[in-house]
Parts: structure tokens; sequence; C-alpha cells
């Protein structure tokens, strides 16, 4: 299954991309870049908060892609009205995370959160 991470390294580096998915013990653990993103991550989810409210859902992070995609396809639809931050999404054996979906007539309204310097 590919990822939009998988596409970027690929775009990068074709051997990144197969490193990461048949040598990944190799990769160096806890740099910088690593540690800056998941902080950065932990930002963003703040001001998700405050953006959207308390009743923003945050899909569990399951065993599977597929099992993620179900499980939040079922909060979703038990929350009509509730946004969703950082929902997984899987099509074609493409698998993805929407930053937002935001409710709107009809469907969802897909927002990306970009980060910048």
């Amino acid at each position: 299954m590919l990822s939009k991470s998988n596409l970027a390294a690929l775009r990068q580096c074709p051997r990144r991309l197969w490193l990461e998915h048949h040598a990944a013990h190799a990769a160096e653990p806890g740099n910088a870049t690593t540690w800056r993103r998941a902080r950065d991550g932990a930002i963003v989810g703040q001001k998700a908060r405050e953006l959207f409210g308390q009743t923003v859902l945050w899909p569990r992070a399951e065993a599977t892609a597929e099992e993620s995609v179900r499980a939040a396809r079922d909060l979703l639809a038990a929350n009509p009205t509730s946004p969703g931050v950082e929902v997984p999404l899987l099509r074609d054996h493409l698998f993805a995370r929407a930053d937002a979906l935001i409710p709107a007539p009809g469907g969802y309204v897909l927002q990306e959160t970009k980060s910048s310097t």
C-alpha cells in the first residue's frame, strides 16, 4: 500500500523508499527532524482543537490501514455534524490521512494543513 509519505520518499530518492520498507531497522533513531515533526504535529493538533472545538473527532490508530478506515467511517457516520481530523482514507490501495474533513451539505470538505518556517 502506498501513502503520501511513500510518494514523497520515492520522488526524493527511489532507494530511500526501498530502504524505508525493507531495512527500516537501519534508519537513524531519534533524529532532530523526526523530533521536530512530532512536536509540530502536537502543535497542529492543539490548533485544530481550538479551531474546530472539543467535538472534533480524532480516529484511533488501528492495527491496519483497512481497520483505521473502517473505524473512521463508523465514527463519522455516528457523528455527522462533527469535523474529523487526521482521518484515514483508502482508495485503490492508496492510503492517506486527511488533515481535516469538515461536514458540508452533501458530504465533506477536505482541508489540508501546511506548515512553514
